[in-house]
Parts: C-alpha cells; sequence; structure tokens
C-alpha cells in the first residue's frame, strides 16, 4: 500500500517502523513540518501488531509513502525504502527519532546547493537523549577521518541518524547488505566514503532517541560481534588492545543486561 509522493523532491526521509506507536506521529510530524524545501516521507512497516497500522493508515499528506508487509529487519526495510525515494538526498530517521526544528532541512540545503549529482555523506550533530525529549543530551558531531581512537572493532564513522546521503550513491538495488543485523549501515559508508566526499554541516539536525536497537544493552555483545565480522570482512587493521577494550565493554553491558533480567524487578 502507498500514497502519493511529490515527484521532485529535495529530500526523501526513510522510516522503518515496527509497534512505533507511541512516537511515530511526533517522527512524521517533524519531517511534514520542514519549510521552503521539498520532502517525501517513505515509511515501511515491517509487520506491527500494535497501532502503528492505524496511524499509517491515517496519513493522508501526499508527501507521505506508506509499504506495508513483512520484512527479514531494518536494512531490508530500507532498501524497499531507497527504490521508492524520489529525493535528490535521503536521510535514514528513526521512529522514535525527530527533527529538532523546522528548518532544518532548509539550512541543509543551502549549505550543499552546489552539491547536487555529486558523491556526498554530509552529516550534522544528533543530540542523544530521553524517547520523550525530556533532560540534557548528549551532542555527537564533527567526526575526525584522521583520528586514532576506535569505539569498537571498526573505526569510527560519522552519526548516522544526521547524515544527508546524495542519491547518487545508491547505485545498486539493495544498497545495505541484509545479511547484518546491525552493521550494514556501517558497511556502506565504509565501502563508499574514499570515492565520496564527507561533508560536516555544523547544526543540530535529530534527536536520537537512547534504546533503539544498536543501544539496548542486551544487544551489545551480538553488536560487538557482528563489527568484529564486518572489520575481517573490510580488512581493517585493528589494534588488539582496542579490540580488547572494546570486547570487554561489550561483555561488561551483556552482564548487567542478564543479572538485571534474572533478578530485577
Amino acid at each position: 500500500m502507498h500514497y502519493g509522493a511529490a515527484k521532485l523532491t529535495d529530500i526523501s526521509v526513510i522510516t522503518a517502523t515496527l509497534n512505533s506507536e507511541a512516537w511515530l506521529q511526533r517522527c512524521i510530524d517533524s519531517v511534514l513540518e520542514q519549510k521552503n524545501v521539498a520532502v517525501q516521507h517513505v515509511l515501511i512497516d515491517g509487520g506491527s501488531t500494535d497501532r502503528t497500522i492505524d496511524i499509517l493508515n491515517c496519513q493522508k499528506d501526499p508527501r507521505v509513502h506508506v509499504l506495508l508487509g513483512q520484512d527479514s529487519g531494518v536494512y531490508e526495510a530500507w532498501n524497499k525504502g531507497v527504490r521508492v525515494a524520489t529525493g535528490d538526498w535521503i536521510l535514514f530517521l528513526g521512529s522514535d527519532d525527530f527533527l529538532l526544528a523546522p528548518d532544518v532541512f532548509r539550512k541543509a540545503m543551502d549549505l550543499l546547493h552546489d552539491k547536487k549529482g555529486q558523491r556526498v555523506f554530509a552529516y550534522g550533530n544528533v543530540l542523544k537523549g530521553n524517547v520523550d525529549g525530556s533532560g540534557t543530551p548528549e551532542r555527537y558531531g564533527y567526526w575526525d577521518p584522521a583520528s586514532k581512537a576506535w569505539r569498537g572493532p571498526t573505526k569510527p564513522y560519522p552519526p548516522h541518524p544526521s547524515t544527508l546521503h546524495s542519491r547518487c550513491l545508491f547505485d545498486t538495488a539493495a544498497p545495505f547488505d541484509e545479511s547484518y543485523r546491525y552493521s550494514a549501515d556501517s558497511k556502506f559508508f565504509f565501502q563508499n566514503f574514499k570515492s565520496s566526499t564527507v561533508m560536516y554541516l555544523d547544526m543540530d539536525v535529530v534527536w536520537f532517541s537512547n534504546g533503539g536497537l544498536t543501544n539496548q544493552r542486551g544487544n551489545q555483545l551480538a553488536r560487538w560481534h557482528e563489527s568484529n565480522r564486518l572489520r575481517r570482512e573490510m580488512g581493517m587493521q585493528t589494534k588488539r588492545s582496542a579490540l580488547l577494550k572494546s570486547f570487554l565493554s561489550a561483555m561488561k553491558h551483556h552482564i548487567l543486561y542478564v543479572i538485571f533480567r534474572t533478578f530485577g524487578n
């Protein structure tokens, strides 16, 4: 099922949903409220059993494009979204995340006016905090490609939730490797960044809510193993000390998760 979408679009936002009723409308509103820019919001549901599909069915704005059906996970959903996206730029927004202001995209387009048709990753700052938007968030911003700091088995990369991807980066039918559960976006970046421009936009773009798939404490060990698989696949040389440190951190989170699940209320 789908509704209409603008034929000429500056930015397509792709959002995968699964039982996302609590914060989905906020996410959609933050996209449709963008001013002085042509947007499309592609929403792909993977088989929700709560009110998510009801919320999607209520979307009558022609800029919203809805796809319903089963999928294997977020990366299959993203691949479906890319195939119907009409924008010159594509951003992937979580269903419990939201754009921080109605002029975020207009400001980004002003900075990217001469980059159309080029291979570009353009990223801004992410504010990471409580899902309800309360409290003081952590800010994640500038990525230094020459940094020697490692936060896991793979090298660091720009904050994905705030990254605008130029359309020409997606030159295959399935740009995201669906055999990965957590790291296909990382793989996509590492495969493409050397042949692309990576551009920092000094602006706050998105509120990234704690508790998503890759941030859940129970997923940290599995995520580490998948990241290590990506390191080997991409031929990255990682110091043993960085591997050990990141593994121990993932194991700590996993143990705390097991303790909480076993003895917590």
